[in-house]
């Protein structure tokens, strides 16, 4: 089996439907502008994000819920952006950095 199938067979395994591509892209730093944790969103301004084919702004993205607790507007933190599903995603959010 490839490390691709491996992969992929992982991602389903914990319950999410892998559509298209997942990207991956660098760690990426910023700074929180909102924070909703009713719909596990978070607002960050950040610099570009060529391998997601972003420029700086600011733009919600999803969040692990325990990652959002405790953050607040101001607040600079890092984090992996990922594209799954046609949704951006804040993985590995971190404060601080």
């Amino acid at each position: 089996m490839s490390i691709l199938s491996k992969t992929i067979g992982a991602v389903a395994g914990l319950g999410l439907a892998v559509a298209g591509t997942l990207a991956h892209a660098e760690t990426v730093k910023g700074q929180v502008t909102k924070v909703d944790p009713a719909r596990n969103m978070v607002t960050i301004k950040h610099g570009g994000i060529p391998s997601l084919d972003q420029p700086a702004m600011a733009f919600a993205f999803q969040a692990d819920a325990a990652a959002i607790k405790g953050l607040n507007e101001g607040d600079t933190v890092t984090f992996t952006p990922e594209k799954v599903n046609n949704r951006f995603v804040a993985a590995n959010l971190k404060k601080g950095g």
